[in-house]
């Protein structure tokens, strides 16, 4: 909670500035904040999110075997678990249509061996989270965290 308040608030304080540089642009304050705001945020988005984003994976799964599940539209306890890049998860049928995936890649992020499996929602019918709004709340989130990490690096300061 602390990385993700101190990653948000250096983008706020690097928009607002950039915000008010379209209005000033000789504004020197506003330009020394938007810098340090990237910067900010750069330092901190290529140390810390890798990092504690695994830890949090690795605690979920740990916890909450059905949550990962969803967020990863895995159905079926197996081993060598794909990795769902993109798909349309059908609870009815229990499958993903038009899935594009990586072969074993939810495997190696989540257990970090490929070979090793990973557990569906098959044992926890009553109880698993849909797995549809999961799922795709789970993409934008990783999407935006993405872009933010896009804008810290490619951006001058």
């Amino acid at each position: 909670m602390l990385i993700a308040s101190g990653l948000t608030a250096a983008f706020v304080v690097a928009g607002l500035s950039a915000w008010r540089l379209l209005k000033a642009p000789a504004d020197a304050m506003a330009a020394t904040h938007a810098a340090r705001g990237r910067a900010r945020g750069r330092r901190c988005s290529r140390r810390c999110r890798p990092v504690v984003g695994d830890f949090h994976g690795l605690n979920t799964l740990e916890h909450q075997p059905a949550k990962i599940a969803a967020m990863e539209a895995i159905w079926h306890t197996e081993k060598g678990v794909p990795l769902v890049l993109f798909a349309i998860p059908n609870e009815k049928t229990r499958t993903n249509d038009y899935a594009i995936e990586i072969p074993y890649g939810a495997s190696l992020i989540l257990k970090h061996d490929a070979k090793r499996g990973a557990e569906g929602p098959g044992r926890l019918r009553r109880r698993h989270p849909p797995v549809a709004p999961v799922f795709f709340a789970f993409r934008i989130m990783v999407g935006i965290g993405v872009l933010m990490i896009a804008v810290s690096w490619f951006t001058r300061g």
